[in-house]
């Protein structure tokens, strides 16, 4: 018996790495992102649900033989040893999963490039099971790499930036059969042609962006990432963020008081160590 929901969101297996000050300061921390668009589409009344199928016994560090993959070879090695679709048994528990969820789209989120390969295996499997259901990938990314992202036959539609109102009126637009053109932010495929949307505007009062939730398949990590502003006026070349222009121009801050309730929240629920 399905369960149908609006929106499926999925955050894809992704890559644990270890440190060796792992005893001290566990590099695991959710990932921000998915929690704070999934929170305005649950605001703005869609039936919405998380999934976040997690490796546990996936992880790579300096103390890994091959690590970092540098090399093709190494890389064939390391994708097998991470990935191993569809035999590690995590691609058994998401078919599975997805067989019990009817969702009328799929939202998923590549919050870091090397998470693309176990997004479009994700993809695939969503695409077997339901033929008709539209795929939406957003992040860092398919931001910055939209054409390249969608070249995966399981993509539909990426969100560029920002995704908190862009999905809200995407999902909006895909369940009551309104154009794609019209919404501000999407590349999307058309008749082979890849259709690049107006620029969304940055959310300049990000007050107004209701708090990221959390799923509890997270409650054993010892930290939250925690947001207190968006934007960098400055253009490191080694940070994904320079090339982003809706976090290129002007900072935008949280209020003191906004800060202040996540890290009251967060105390409240035993949890006294944060990533800023």
């Amino acid at each position: 018996m399905y369960k149908e929901i609006d929106v499926l969101m999925i955050n894809p297996p992704f890559l644990q790495i270890t440190s060796r000050l792992e005893s001290t300061y566990p590099y695991r921390y959710p990932p921000p992102g998915i929690f704070y668009v999934t929170a305005s589409l649950l605001k703005a009344g869609f039936m919405t649900k998380i999934y976040n199928p997690i490796y546990t016994d996936k992880t790579f560090g300096p103390e890994r033989e091959g690590w970092p993959p540098m090399t093709e070879e190494a890389r064939a090695k390391f994708k097998e040893a991470y990935i191993d679709y569809p035999n590690s048994p995590i691609w058994k528990q998401i078919r599975d999963y997805l067989s019990q969820i009817k969702p009328k789209i799929v939202g998923i989120s590549i919050t870091s490039s090397c998470n693309y390969d176990s997004s479009t295996y994700v993809a695939r499997i969503a695409r077997e099971l339901y033929p008709d259901v539209p795929i939406i990938v957003g992040g860092v990314h398919p931001t910055e790499l939209p054409e390249q992202t969608l070249e995966c036959p399981y993509f539909d539609v990426a969100v560029i930036g920002e995704g908190e109102i862009t999905s809200v009126e995407l999902v909006d637009a895909l369940l009551n059969k309104k154009p794609l053109k019209d919404i501000k932010g999407i590349v999307f495929k058309e008749n082979g042609k890849y259709i690049h949307t107006e620029p969304r505007p940055a959310i300049m009062n990000i007050d107004d962006i209701a708090p990221p939730l959390v799923d509890t398949v997270y409650d054993d990590f010892p930290r939250r990432s925690l947001t207190t502003a968006r934007g960098c006026p400055y253009k490191c070349t080694f940070c994904s963020q320079s090339i982003i222009q809706y976090k290129g121009g002007k900072v935008r801050y949280h209020s003191p008081e906004r800060v202040l309730s996540e890290i009251e929240y967060w105390y409240n629920k035993g949890i006294s160590s944060f990533v800023i």
